[in-house]
């Protein structure tokens, strides 16, 4: 299994908690982060031990915060694409928020082109 990949999305989702956990406790924010860094690696040891939530999604509880950690594995590598409260999850809003972030729509990255070194 490849290491979990990050959608822009979830990025901006880390960046945004950490900050608002360091505006009420300065270096909370390193500790959220620091917690989301920890539950990737347990997603990239083991991506099928989740919680499914709303068909192929799964779903990775952080321990010390109320978020979890949203993904999907395509092909052999776990996506993630998410990192949320757990109070602001519903499946229609979800489900839409999906759709926009299925390959090959737009907001998709896409892979860096493939590059050659000389031995």
């Amino acid at each position: 299994m490849n290491a979990p990949r990050r959608h822009p999305h979830a990025k901006a989702d880390i960046e945004r908690e950490a900050r608002w956990y360091d505006a009420h406790q300065p270096g909370l924010g390193d500790d959220f982060v620091d917690e989301v860094k920890r539950v990737i690696g347990l997603i990239a040891e083991n991506p099928i031990h989740c919680s499914i939530r709303f068909g192929n999604w799964c779903r990775t509880n952080l321990r010390r915060f109320p978020r979890g950690v949203f993904y999907q594995v395509i092909g052999d590598q776990p996506v993630v694409f998410a990192v949320l409260h757990a109070s602001a999850i519903t499946a229609p809003s979800w489900k839409a928020d999906a759709r926009r972030l299925e390959p090959g729509h737009s907001d998709w990255p896409r892979p860096p082109p493939a590059t050659c070194s000389d031995h």
